[in-house]
């Protein structure tokens, strides 16, 4: 593929590797009076023109979407690695649906992205955000934003409230016998 770019005009009869040849020779015989004649002449595939020149495009086509996956794959690398992305992406969420209404919450919500979602929790986030809209992803960073921010522990000094027992449910045990 690279002889068609380099320049060198090498003629419409030859490619280079001969994968698509162009010219051939071509074996024939013709009878004439009783005999045989056997011929072998030179014959063009022009099929085989049109053919190289879909595959050369199909080359190029695959070159191009390499370089889109990696240049793809390095801006996901970059996201995942940085946090302060991260941090970024969950806060303009919270602002979309106005949680962040001061510098406290600001400050509450780095430390949501750095203890509770993490590395992993922002990824799945910019997963979603991708395959879906912003309006799915900012509903389930409001979700998880009011669950991180109520309190999960009961304080010890307090005590359990243990339910009466409902004296229709409890009686005596029968003997069967």
């Amino acid at each position: 593929m690279l002889w068609m770019t380099s320049g060198k005009a090498i003629g419409w009869h030859s490619s280079p590797g001969n994968a698509f040849p162009r010219v051939t020779m071509c074996d024939f015989s013709v009878r004439r009076l009783g005999n045989v004649h056997r011929y072998t002449v030179q014959c063009t595939l022009p099929l085989n023109m049109y053919n190289e020149m879909i595959y050369m495009f199909l080359w190029f086509w695959m070159v191009f979407v390499a370089v889109i996956t990696v240049i793809s794959l390095i801006t996901w690398l970059l996201r995942v690695c940085s946090r302060t992305d991260g941090i970024h992406y969950v806060q303009n969420h919270l602002r979309l649906a106005g949680q962040l209404q001061t510098n406290a919450d600001a400050m509450a919500s780095e430390k949501f992205v750095k203890s509770y979602l993490r590395t992993d929790g922002v990824f799945i986030l910019h997963l979603i955000g991708h395959n879906t809209n912003q309006l799915i992803v900012t509903e389930i960073v409001c979700a998880l934003w009011e669950k991180w921010e109520k309190p999960q522990i009961v304080p010890l000094s307090e005590p359990l409230p243990v339910p009466a027992p409902d004296h229709h449910e409890m009686q005596p045990l029968k003997k069967y016998e």
